[in-house]
C-alpha cells in the first residue's frame, strides 16, 4: 500500500517538475510598450539574454613604457575630448594621460598633488571646447588645455556645491552636472543643467540622502539631444531618458533579480557598521555606434555582463572579463586592467553577427 502510494507521488510530483520545465522553457524575451502620464515606458523581459560576441583589433598597450604598477582600482575614467581621449590616475600624485584617436601619440600631462592646494579629491572632468575642466568636493574648478597644461583656478560660491560634472553638450552650451544642497540633517542630490557661468538652468532628477554622503546614485550618458541615467539600485534595472529642458521621456526598464554580495564581503561591512546585502545591479553606461550600453554586475561565466539596447528595445548582450574598467568610445573600447599590474589598452571593436 505504501508502495503505491510513493509511486504515485513521486509520478505526480515528476509530471509537476516536467511541466514547470516546459512553462519555464517557453518563456520568450517580450517587450511591452505603453504611456504613463506623458511618459514611453518600455518594459523589457529577458528571460534568456541573447549573447554576441565583441571582435578585437589592433590592440594598443598605453601601460609598458610609461605607467607600470600605479594606480587606484575603480578610479580611472576615459574622457572624450575631439581627436583626444584623457584618463587619469588617482593616485597620490594624479596624473593625467592622452592618447590620440589614430592611437599615433600617447604622452603624460600634467600632475596633480604636488602642492597642497592642487591635491584636493578630484571627481570627474569634462571637455568644453577642447579645455578640460574638473572639479573637487569643494566645488573648485581646475582648467587645463588640450595639452594638458593646467591654466586656472576657480572657486564657485553658487550657494550649492558642484561636486561632478558629467557631459559639456556644445550644441547648448551647458554642463550636465550633480550639486548639492546642504539641509539640517541631510542633503539634497540634483542631477541638472547648468549654464556657462554654473548657474542652474533645469533640474532633472533629485534625491535625497545624508548629509556627509557623496554616494552619487546614478550613472549618466549624453547624446546631442537627451540624457539617459542608469539608476543605482538593488531591487530594480531601470533607465530614464530626458530631453535638454528636463522632460522625462522614456523609462527603459528590464527584468532583474538582486545580487548577493559575497559572504566575505557582507563580513567585512559588518565589521566596519555598514548594512549592505545586495550589489547595485547596473554598473555603467555608454552610448556608441547607435547602442545605449548597459554595464551590469551580473555575472556569467564569471564574467561581466553588458546589456545592449537600440531605442529602448533589448537587442543582445556580450560578456566581458571582471574586474576591469571599460569605456566604448567612437568605435573603440577603452580597458583598464586591475588582474595584476595596472595595465590600459585601446582596441577597435566589432559586433559579431
Amino acid at each position: 500500500m505504501f508502495k503505491k502510494l510513493y509511486q504515485k507521488i513521486f509520478s505526480n510530483f515528476f509530471i509537476l517538475f516536467l511541466l514547470l520545465s516546459i512553462i519555464s522553457c517557453s518563456k520568450k524575451n517580450s517587450i511591452n510598450r505603453y504611456s504613463k502620464n506623458g511618459v514611453s515606458i518600455i518594459e523589457n523581459k529577458i528571460f534568456k539574454r541573447k549573447y554576441k560576441d565583441l571582435t578585437f583589433t589592433n590592440k594598443i598597450y598605453l601601460t609598458d613604457e610609461y605607467l607600470g604598477n600605479i594606480g587606484v582600482k575603480n578610479s580611472t575614467k576615459f574622457i572624450d575630448i575631439s581627436d583626444r581621449v584623457i584618463f587619469l590616475d588617482v593616485t597620490s600624485n594624479y596624473q593625467l594621460y592622452s592618447i590620440s584617436k589614430n592611437l599615433d601619440n600617447f604622452y603624460r600631462g600634467a600632475r596633480l598633488g604636488q602642492s597642497s592646494e592642487e591635491s584636493s579629491i578630484l571627481f570627474d572632468f569634462v571637455n568644453k571646447n577642447d579645455t578640460i575642466i574638473s572639479v573637487d568636493v569643494f566645488s573648485k574648478l581646475t582648467y587645463w588645455d588640450k595639452d594638458l597644461n593646467f591654466f586656472k583656478y576657480k572657486q564657485l560660491d553658487k550657494g550649492f556645491k558642484v561636486v561632478k560634472l558629467f557631459k559639456y553638450i556644445p550644441q547648448r552650451d551647458l554642463f550636465v552636472a550633480h550639486i548639492i544642497k546642504n539641509e539640517v540633517c541631510k542633503k539634497s542630490n540634483i542631477l541638472c543643467l547648468l549654464d556657462r557661468n554654473f548657474n542652474i538652468v533645469n533640474k532633472i532628477y533629485q534625491y535625497e540622502s545624508e548629509k556627509y554622503s557623496f554616494m552619487v546614485k546614478y550613472f549618466v550618458s549624453a547624446t546631442e539631444n537627451s540624457l539617459y541615467l542608469a539608476i543605482h539600485d538593488v531591487n530594480s534595472y531601470r533607465i530614464l531618458n530626458y530631453d535638454l529642458d528636463g522632460k522625462l521621456l522614456k523609462e527603459i526598464k528590464s527584468n532583474s533579480k538582486k545580487i548577493e554580495y559575497s559572504k566575505e564581503k557582507k563580513e567585512f561591512f559588518l565589521k566596519n557598521g555598514i548594512k549592505k546585502r545586495y550589489k547595485n545591479i547596473l554598473s555603467g553606461l555608454n552610448f556608441d555606434k547607435g547602442f545605449l550600453i548597459v554595464q551590469t554586475n551580473y555575472l556569467d561565466k564569471d564574467k561581466l555582463i553588458f546589456d545592449f539596447y537600440k531605442n529602448g528595445e533589448y537587442k543582445f548582450s556580450t560578456r566581458l572579463p571582471k574586474d576591469k574598467i571599460y569605456s566604448f568610445i567612437d568605435g573603440k573600447i577603452y580597458i583598464a586592467d586591475f588582474d595584476n599590474d595596472i595595465r590600459y589598452s585601446v582596441l577597435d571593436y566589432g559586433i559579431s553577427k
